[in-house]
């Protein structure tokens, strides 16, 4: 630049020099001196920072000048950019944009009379889960300029800034480690910061068997150590820098196996060495609906089988055309079809468990009674008209849960069946009452020995059994931990999900159910009311010790001020009373009233049956609307409306989703089936001397299924212990842990499990199911009491389809995928299962054998184990 105003300014003084003239003469001047051409200006390119950090989650934007320092021709400046994360990073986590508009491409471009340039970098927005990464842009040597000492910028990406708000939370649970018996319990929270980087870790647990030893967190399945923590006891706010240890090499590594579900913790004691207790790390985060679309007629059919499903054992054809004829084209008034439906279904008498049960043991008398309760469930799954207040029960017991693989209760198998009963009477009722008729059952004070549970002797040195204590409040009403409305779980001051209750707590509630033993018992042969308050739990021929509610004997209740759990800032203070039975009735019914108002109550019910219904993934919004149908005192209509008619339940775009929906229970998928295809026997419930009333209350073709205990992992009361067959929260290890989804059915779902189920839908399919001793100890042959499915329908179908073998085999298909699935085979997604199972149908050669074939690949299709 000065060299040419060198070169100008001395052109001006010769120009005026010939203007000013000369000699007079006529000498011609001297020819003027040649201009040099400027030189050619190389500029120096240098970039500056002006904000180094780029957010995904708040989009912020990170930003950088390039600038030179002379020249005004447009130039292109070379560039590389390099990741330092040790985890998933490329050009693909960000997009740079000049900020005066347009896309960075190969280089770094200065427009004409640009002097600078700034350029943004945008995080991109994604479902990862990174630890920071550090990009560096450095410039490029090119002819065409030269670098300035400044040629080199680091930017770095990060998911989110590091704010409470951002913090991502894992729950755990503290529970036994497999083959360990013990009541310890707990919970655990990690709460990661925003940026991956670093995390801090909080738990408390109690009632280890004998003194811990050590603690450390672990990789599953194969238990590889990741963190040693030095502390021992409960902890609070330990902070963990999430460095790479065990088989991991990078952070990046840790990090995924941490969303992915993969990390516990687990706490060791002198009696478990190898860990007493553990509590697998799930990602708490909140699932979204799915948007919600316009109802189209196209939906409606789909949407009534959906809603049968959803509140039966299985839709059928006749309940699917009763409720299609009540709507009109659109669908529009199908809301209030569905809730005339439900009243009706409150309005029908219960079908009585223990009726059909006596009933059937009177004409199998040589076998065990316990047999029959168990194959009782099948006929009122498959045939009873009130099927909503049996799915209800169905889903209660898997709440209030009680399990006949006990030796003791599996022979009261009258209790059980009264205990089914129960819970079929209050499925439309409140929950403080069908809560205080649980606490009371005898059934119940066996499985978790509150039966004839005494009050503190302090000569003796006895103190009240503490397990019912402990269950009503963590598995039958509030849980573990605080929660919102929502179901959002709210963390302390210590970053811990704040417990409901303490060891005090237990102690202090275990007092109020001291003092009950049976009401009745069996003397001469003759029902008999119970003087005895330590009256043996026995197994008599009637057993009426065992069918009717316990009753309180006043000389062994605690009647003693009692401090119980906080509910806010407020607790709960039982006081004292006079010993009498009827303070002690009085007392009990003000305890559960007490439990079932707990803020906490009505979101973890209201989840928990939301999970058994509809999807195993509700959004905090559909939690919040079924607690407050729940209210304070439980109401179980408002409750079951609310799931059933809810907008999330009932959206139609919900059958799409990918988050949406939950898992088919094994016994579910099952009664559909048999339902579908109309189970049978030779026997019907007409011969098994059913009384008027229940004989009415089930279908007109109903008869006796004697299925015996097939392998599919779960039956009607029957699971090994109080946490029932699966984990309410329960999350595959894997993609569903990564997306913070939890799938509970899926722990059933071992591999031995899946074929045992896949060998009795095949029995199912092919021959039928008779429970060996329903033949081999009655006068009844095996072809009379199998349990057949009858084919006639598809039969008829596949006849009077027109058309190609293909054709035929395609209406079969369809209409068993209409019925179980609601269509879900049939969409364009899974056109591959359902295309293999039509030509499978069609290169089989009878049509016996190709209607078995398709209903046997239909049920068992991975779409069909979905629920949408």
């Amino acid at each position: 630049m000065k060299n040419l105003i060198t070169t100008i300014a001395l052109m001006a003084f010769a120009l005026n020099l010939s203007a000013c003239g000369g000699s007079s003469g006529e000498d011609t001047p001297p020819p003027a001196p040649p201009i040099e051409p400027p030189a050619k200006v190389i500029p120096t390119i240098s970039i500056d920072i002006v904000e180094a950090n780029a957010i995904e989650k708040s989009g912020k934007i990170a930003k950088f000048k390039l600038s030179r320092d002379s020249g005004d021709e447009a130039i292109s400046v070379d560039f590389t950019l390099s990741d330092t994360a040790d985890g998933i990073a490329g050009n693909e986590d960000i997009a740079m944009l000049y900020s005066d508009g347009g896309e960075v491409t190969d280089s770094l471009m200065l427009l004409a009379n640009q002097n600078s340039r700034v350029i943004e970098v945008h995080a991109s927005k994604d479902n990862l889960f990174e630890v920071v990464e550090t990009l560096t842009v450095k410039l490029s040597a090119n002819e065409q300029y030269q670098l300035a000492n400044e040629h080199t910028v680091d930017i770095t990406v990060a998911d989110a800034e590091n704010i409470n708000d951002n913090g991502k939370v894992f729950l755990g649970y503290f529970s036994a480690q497999s083959g360990v018996s013990t009541v310890a319990s707990g919970v655990a929270s990690l709460v990661v910061q925003g940026d991956n980087e670093q995390a801090t870790l909080s738990y408390s647990f109690d009632n280890l068997s004998t003194a811990q030893t050590d603690q450390h967190i672990h990789l599953a399945p194969h238990g590889a150590m990741i963190k040693d923590i030095e502390h021992k006891g409960s902890i609070s706010n330990y902070v963990w820098d999430l460095s790479p240890s065990g088989p991991f090499t990078t952070k990046q590594q840790l990090i995924d196996a941490l969303y992915a579900g993969e990390l516990y913790i687990n706490i060791h004691t002198a009696n478990y060495p190898e860990g007493e207790i553990y509590a697998t790390f799930n990602y708490d985060n909140s699932v979204q609906p799915p948007q919600q679309s316009t109802f189209t007629a196209a939906d409606l059919e789909r949407d009534i089988v959906r809603f049968l499903n959803q509140s039966t054992f299985g839709a059928t054809p006749q309940e699917v055309d009763a409720l299609k004829a009540q709507m009109d084209d659109s669908g529009s008034n199908r809301i209030q079809v569905y809730d005339a439906w439900i009243e009706k279904q409150f309005a029908l008498t219960p079908t009585s468990m223990l009726s059909l049960t006596d009933a059937t043991n009177t004409h199998f008398s040589e076998e065990d009674g316990w047999h029959a309760r168990r194959d009782a469930f099948w006929p009122i799954a498959v045939y009873a008209d009130d099927q909503l207040r049996h799915r209800m029960a169905f889903a209660l017991s898997e709440i209030l849960v009680i399990g006949d693989e006990v030796n003791k209760i599996r022979n009261a198998h009258r209790g059980v069946a009264s205990y089914w009963d129960m819970l079929a009477g209050n499925a439309f009722g409140h929950y403080t009452v069908l809560l205080e008729d649980t606490s009371r059952h005898p059934i119940m004070g066996f499985w978790l020995s509150h039966l004839r549970n005494t009050k503190a002797d302090a000569e003796q040195g006895t103190f009240p059994d503490e397990n019912y204590a402990r269950e009503i409040m963590q598995l039958f009403s509030f849980g573990l931990v605080h929660r919102q409305q929502n179901g959002g779980i709210k963390l302390n001051e210590s970053n811990l999900p704040a417990p409901t209750y303490d060891n005090d707590t237990i102690k202090a509630l275990a007092r109020v159910f001291t003092g009950l033993s049976f009401s009745y018992v069996t003397l001469n042969d003759e029902k008999t009311k119970n003087q005895y308050f330590n009256r043996y739990p026995s197994v008599k021929e009637n057993q009426y010790r065992w069918i009717e509610p316990m009753i309180f004997f006043a000389e062994q209740h605690d009647f003693e001020q009692k401090t119980l759990f906080t509910d806010g800032s407020t607790a709960i203070e039982i006081p004292a009373r006079e010993a009498s039975v009827e303070n002690a009735d009085q007392e009990l019914t003000e305890v559960i009233e007490y439990i079932v108002a707990h803020s906490s109550t009505a979101p973890m019910i209201a989840e928990q049956l939301i999970k058994r219904f509809v999807t195993s993934n509700p959004s905090p919004d559909y939690i919040e609307r079924v607690a407050q149908a729940f209210g304070t005192k439980g109401d179980m209509r408002a409750t079951i409306k609310a799931i059933l008619l809810d907008p999330e339940a009932r959206n139609p775009s919900v059958f799409y989703s990918t988050t949406h929906g939950k898992v088919k229970e094994p016994v579910i998928r099952f009664t559909a089936l048999m339902r579908l295809l109309e189970a049978y026997s030779s026997i019907t419930l007409y011969e098994q001397g059913i009384n008027a009333s229940q004989l009415a209350q089930f279908a007109d073709n109903a008869t006796l299924l004697r299925v015996g205990d097939i392998n599919i992992g779960q039956y009607s009361l029957g699971a090994d212990s109080v946490f029932n067959f699966f984990q309410p929260d329960y999350t595959p290890p894997g993609a569903l842990a990564n997306a913070s989804l939890v799938a509970p059915e899926l722990q059933l779902m071992t591999e031995s499990q899946l074929v045992s189920t896949l060998n009795a839908s095949y029995q199912l399919i092919d021959a039928g199911f008779a429970r060996w001793s329903s033949f081999n100890k009655s006068s009844y042959s095996q072809q009379q009491v199998a349990v057949k499915l009858s084919y006639h329908y598809l039969n008829v179908l596949h006849s009077q389809t027109s058309g190609s073998d293909h054709d035929k085999a395609k209406a079969v298909v369809d209409h068993l995928d209409r019925y179980l699935n609601a269509g879900q085979l049939s969409q364009p997604d899974n056109s591959e299962s359902y295309q293999a199972i039509i030509d499978a149908v069609v290169a089989t050669s009878t049509v016996n054998e190709k209607l078995k074939l398709a209903v046997y690949g239909v049920f068992n299709a991975p779409e069909s184990l979905v629920q949408q």
